[in-house]
C-alpha cells in the first residue's frame, strides 16, 4: 500500500508485519529527514511500528522508536 495525504504526507509502504501496522519510508538520496514518519507517529495511533531504510546507516532504533536499516535490507521484509 501507498499512503498520501494532502500531498504533504507521503509514506512509501504501509504493511502488516507480525500483526503490527508498520509504516515504511525508503530514503535513497542524501536527504534523510523523515517528516512523514514523524507525522504518522504523532497523528495515527493505529500505526505501531516505524521503519526507515536508507543508504549508509547501521541498524538501530532512535528515541522516536523508528527502526533504521541499510537500504539493501529491504529485501528481507
Amino acid at each position: 500500500m501507498y499512503f498520501e495525504r494532502k500531498s504533504t504526507l507521503e509514506i512509501d509502504f504501509v504493511l502488516n508485519i507480525d500483526g503490527k501496522v508498520t509504516a515504511i519510508e525508503v530514503k535513497s538520496g542524501k536527504n534523510k529527514q523523515a517528516k512523514s514518519l514523524k507525522s504518522i507517529i504523532q497523528n495515527y495511533k493505529t500505526v505501531t511500528r516505524y521503519m526507515k531504510f536508507e543508504n549508509d546507516c547501521n541498524i538501530y532504533k532512535d528515541e522516536e522508536n523508528i527502526e533504521h536499516y541499510p537500504l539493501f535490507m529491504i529485501m528481507f521484509i
